[in-house]
């Protein structure tokens, strides 16, 4: 094995550092199909004897919450600089993890999971699901309390994604626990709406066995697509999965607009197109009621956004602009504060940015790579007027810092490499890119090999101060002309 011993007197250098500089090497370079086999139980015991005796000192001497943490990060930096021994690296974080979570703190332990998701085929959900349940039995600080609800929050979103009901429920428990142990108001309340909102779906989920058991059997059953489709639309909200089925559904309507969004997404995309698919769902709105007549606007709504830079026709302008403004007023209730998903974006190209760090281009914002040739970030023929470049340098990372100072919660963007004067670019060395909060990691994309291929980021960010952005090259920077595609902040609630 390869591991460095500890010194008690050393310095711990950030885990943010340490995936900067390309530590992560050996679990980074993992793409999801070549993720490792989580090690043999006969190689994990070798190496969490070596482990123990490494150590030793730091782990006998951990006995605050501060010193349990500082354990599970050194233990996660080592792990990032062991390569080639996927049973030290693998041991190295499922231990960070286990510390962490009993002592009640859930952002090391989720770091730690992370990396072992990128490099071994394990079960995040269910690994953060345990940490969870753990570190709220440990929790002693307000802070990590709000921390652990907020978590919760996100996984149970994900697990309802995901149909997985039984462990949303389970996890929703987690979160209201966590929040009651927080004292803080506005967490209970968004862990109740949100238990209101489960009960609501999940209802709805049981009326939908016949028509799932019917797609099992005929996939094209248009009956069948028509209810499946309506509950993943209209009861969920989540259009990527029902659109299809809308399309092959009974209603010809609906029909008709689902397939001719699925043939803009295919890439026969014009504005004019989005525009009058925008306009489609707008008006058909207008026919329906209650919560199927809501998801048809916020669905035209959506469309209208993402056509909005592109417009220039002053009429159509002018009915753009006046139906945003209708579904904002939609939107918001008696308190004068609007619904969560209509909380207007702070793009970071708006926002100041300090601490810019980049390669051989400049910083490139509002839309332009930053190249000195004023190119447009785009995609196909799509535009993204709020795009931030940033081509990382030979073996390093460019980077952009801004400041959050906790006001914010939510972090959107998607990253792709960017197809510079129409040549779609195969870099030459996987990049990889990172959002950190407060000098801890976030998030990190798989790593991109190609140009035009787009990954998306949503993330909490209710306790950053500071949000840094970075993307990393481990070698050759050729081709590595890495985009930001409009990202925001949401103002927190």
């Amino acid at each position: 094995m390869t591991f460095c011993r500890q010194s008690s007197h050393g310095g711990r250098v950030l885990l943010a550092a340490v995936i900067a500089l390309g530590g992560l090497t050996p679990v980074f370079g993992q793409s999801a199909a070549a993720k490792a086999p989580v090690p043999d139980a006969a190689a994990q015991a070798e190496a969490l004897k070596l482990i123990a005796e490494i150590f030793e000192q730091q782990w006998a001497g951990a006995k605050t919450t501060a010193q349990k943490t500082a354990l599970a990060e050194t233990m996660i930096e080592q792990a990032a600089r062991t390569a080639g021994d996927p049973a030290g690296q693998f041991v190295l974080l499922r231990v960070a993890r286990d510390v962490a979570a009993q002592s009640g703190d859930v952002t090391t332990a989720f770091a730690a999971i992370e990396m072992l998701d990128r490099g071994f085929a394990v079960d995040a959900v269910k690994m953060k699901t345990d940490a969870l349940l753990t570190a709220t039995k440990s929790i002693v600080k307000v802070e990590d309390a709000k921390v652990a609800a907020e978590e919760s929050i996100a996984l149970v979103r994900a697990a309802m994604a995901q149909d997985d009901y039984p462990v949303a429920e389970q996890l929703l428990r987690i979160g209201q626990s966590a929040a009651r142990k927080s004292r803080d108001a506005e967490l209970i309340r968004r862990l109740t709406d949100l238990g209101r909102e489960m009960t609501r779906v999940v209802k709805a989920y049981e009326t939908l066995q016949p028509a799932l058991k019917v797609l099992d059997e005929k996939p094209t059953d248009p009956d069948a697509n028509l209810t499946v489709g309506k509950f993943y639309c209209f009861v969920k909200g989540d259009w990527a999965t029902g659109l299809h089925m809308l399309a092959l559904g009974t209603d010809p309507e609906t029909r008709d607009l689902a397939r001719d969004e699925l043939e803009q997404a295919a890439g026969t995309t014009t504005t004019e197109g989005q525009l009058a698919l925008a306009d489609g769902w707008w008006d058909l709105a207008q026919t329906r009621e209650g919560a199927e007549k809501d998801q048809f606007l916020q669905h035209a709504g959506d469309w209208y956004r993402r056509v909005e830079p592109n417009v220039t026709g002053a009429l159509d302008k002018l009915k753009l602009e006046s139906r945003l403004k209708e579904l904002e007023a939609i939107n918001r209730p008696a308190s004068g504060s609007p619904k969560p998903l209509e909380r207007p974006p702070h793009y970071l190209t708006d926002m100041q940015e300090f601490d810019v760090k980049m390669g051989p281009w400049r910083f490139g914002k509002h839309g332009e790579m930053g190249d000195g040739t004023r190119h447009e970030i785009s995609l196909g023929t799509q535009k993204f007027p709020y795009a931030l470049g940033m081509h990382p340098p030979i073996s390093g990372y460019s980077s952009v810092k801004y400041r959050l100072e906790k006001k914010y919660d939510t972090f959107v963007s998607a990253v792709m490499i960017d197809s510079v004067h129409g040549q779609v670019m195969t870099p030459k060395s996987p990049i990889g890119f990172f959002v950190l909060g407060n000098g801890k990691p976030l998030w990190s994309s798989a790593p991109v090999r190609v140009a035009d291929k787009v990954q998306g980021c949503r993330i909490n960010v209710r306790r950053v101060d500071v949000l840094e952005l970075r993307v990393y090259c481990p070698g050759d920077n050729g081709g590595a002309h890495a985009a930001w595609l409009d990202p925001y902040v949401l103002e927190a609630k």
